[in-house]
């Protein structure tokens, strides 16, 4: 009897006994589409960290939104809770998200496990206690509880400007591709094209471009036929292409999830018109082609590696060949043309 009611109470004790909380661990990002993603500033993270963040064994949270500012930099705020209080780290940077990124990474490091090797890490060869950053500064706003002196969570403060030096930055990003400051694209695109051939015609374009925060630059190459061209009234007709290859460059303005370009670039190539109809003179003319052109464009960027690509400018000509059939002039280019154009553009890495 005394044994089954010894069995009955251990059985109510452990029924009764709560089982143990688990660890509560949150980690959002928001950033435009051209620098680092959430997935990537966490990988960043527990790169300095040594190990997942999934491990750390307290609860703690980390908030960050980094938006582009009106004068062209870039700014992060950044909310970190921790079970030694609450951090907002507000940090800058004039023209490079991600150096921001990157300091981000090693605050984020630091605040959620003062006793890892991330400030021994960071600290050579780059003068890390230099208490006055000229780009990236990091600002302590009032914690929700007192701290300590001694707390470790105002000893780091030096730690975000690692990103100030290139060859910092590429330390804190190794292992991460996308923390590349250089991006390339590879891009097809479909248009029209009114003023170099006879009548509006068909145009189709490919390009490579290299990608930076601001700016792009690229090669590219396009080729426009037009068919039954009227060359003398009721006797000649033509068949006129043209084909060229030509460079680019331009500011980029980021607009969050679109993009504004301003291209301006140069073109050369030839003119080639086909005749028929004439049974004495069917021979193919040949001339060569350049002009100047001016390309403003919108892309819409939905994922880092894809954009769609808007495009509506012109050219203006630089040589304007001639036509001639028995020494009249059938046809000769405009002076300027009009083009529109819409493709896609892939990105990588």
């Amino acid at each position: 009897m005394w044994f089954a009611f010894g069995l009955a109470v251990s059985v109510w004790v452990t029924s009764e006994t709560p089982p143990a909380a688990e660890a509560s661990h949150r980690f959002e990002w928001e950033s435009p589409a051209q620098c680092p993603s959430a997935a990537e500033v966490e990988a960043s993270v527990e790169q300095h960290l040594g190990h997942p963040l999934d491990a750390l064994p307290s609860d703690w949270s980390v908030v960050g939104s980094l938006v582009a500012e009106a004068d062209g930099g870039w700014s992060l705020a950044l909310v970190i809770e921790t079970p030694d209080g609450h951090h907002h780290r507000p940090l800058t940077d004039p023209s490079d998200c991600f150096a921001v990124a990157d300091a981000a990474a090693v605050l984020i490091a630091l605040a959620l496990d003062p006793q890892s090797d991330v400030a021994d890490e960071d600290a050579e060869p780059n003068p890390v206690a230099d208490p006055t950053p000229p780009v990236v500064q990091p600002v302590d706003e009032p914690q929700a509880a007192p701290q300590a002196p001694s707390e470790p969570e105002d000893e780091p403060e030096p730690a975000p400007e690692p990103p100030i030096e290139p060859e910092t930055r590429g330390r804190a990003a190794s292992g991460n591709a996308s923390a590349l400051p250089v991006r390339f694209a590879v891009g097809a695109a479909g248009g029209l094209d009114f003023g170099v051939l006879p009548k509006v015609a068909p145009m189709g374009h490919v390009s490579f471009s290299l990608l930076r925060p601001r700016v792009r630059a690229g090669v590219s190459g396009a080729f426009g036929i037009s068919q039954d061209d009227v060359l003398i009234p009721d006797l000649a007709t033509a068949t006129s292409w043209v084909w060229n290859v030509g460079v680019e460059a331009g500011p980029v303005f980021d607009l969050g999830s679109f993009e504004i370009w301003l291209m301006v670039g140069a073109e050369a190539g030839a003119l080639v018109v086909q005749p028929s109809g004439i049974p004495e003179d069917n021979q193919r003319r040949r001339a060569p082609w350049a002009a100047g052109s001016l390309s403003p464009a919108l892309a819409w960027v939905p994922i880092p590696a894809l954009a769609v690509v808007l495009r509506a400018g012109g050219a203006v000509a630089l040589t304007r060949p001639t036509f001639s059939v028995d020494g009249e002039v059938v046809y000769e280019p405009n002076p300027a043309a009009i083009r529109a154009s819409l493709g896609i553009e892939g990105r990588f890495p």
